[in-house]
């Protein structure tokens, strides 16, 4: 029996935070509907997504988005339904990473 060695690479933790901001925000989503067959409530939820930032693409670099970061004064503005144009790239917040 041969032994099957895994091609993946040790990942490394990061701690992303925005540089001026203590809590944070990400732009999302939601829909609630009924199943047709159950008439259950189904609530849905889904975190909107943008092209990487520079820092992103360095640490993802398979990957090339990242979640859309809430500016802290932009908090209210996404809340009240604005348009999702306002918050795409190169919507950004300055973002640091630390090796954990």
């Amino acid at each position: 029996m041969a032994m099957v060695r895994s091609k993946r690479k040790k990942k490394q933790k990061y701690l992303i935070t925005p540089k001026d901001q203590e809590l944070f925000a990400f732009a999302g989503i939601y829909s609630s509907w009924k199943n047709p067959q159950n008439h259950e409530l189904v609530n849905s939820y889904s975190i909107v997504t943008t092209d990487a930032n520079d820092l992103m693409r360095e640490i993802h670099n398979s990957k090339k988005r990242m979640p859309v970061v809430l500016k802290k004064e932009d908090r209210e503005t996404w809340l009240s339904g604005a348009e999702l144009l306002n918050f795409a790239f190169p919507y950004t917040v300055e973002l640091e990473a630390k090796i954990i």
